[in-house]
């Protein structure tokens, strides 16, 4: 059965062409949008550090936690696509560990926020660096 949906999925999926020109044309259109990525990416590293700040106040609530969880997972679901495979690496147990209800104050969870804003700010140097 399994191989059977999948044949009727790939008889109605249009054939990516296997070229060097769309490999260059996925590339250049990569790196025609990593502007926006990295402005994106600056925003959500803004949202990430005073989320950390409102935790070293006391400040978490339940929303406070889901907004956090949307700007760690939207910083993990982006950042590999534009080649940055260490964010998502990074921001995966973090986000797992806001969704599991873990105390925001934990000492684990502090370092594995510090991290990622340091990793991400460290991207965004190197990127305006070159």
């Amino acid at each position: 059965m399994r191989s059977e949906i999948d044949h009727e999925v790939k008889s109605r999926m249009p054939e990516m062409p296997n070229t060097p020109q769309a490999a260059s044309s996925a590339d250049d259109a990569i790196a025609a949008l990593r502007p926006s990525f990295l402005a994106s990416l600056k925003t959500q590293l803004e949202e990430l550090k005073a989320h950390r700040e409102n935790i070293a106040a006391g400040e978490i609530d339940d929303n406070s936690r889901q907004a956090m969880r949307f700007t760690v997972h939207a910083m993990r679901g982006t950042a590999a696509s534009y080649f940055f495979p260490a964010i998502p690496e990074t921001a995966g147990p973090l986000e797992r560990a806001i969704v599991a209800g873990d105390a925001m104050t934990d000492d684990s969870v502090l370092a594995m926020m510090d991290n990622l804003i340091k990793m991400c700010a460290d991207a965004l140097d190197q990127e305006s660096a070159a």
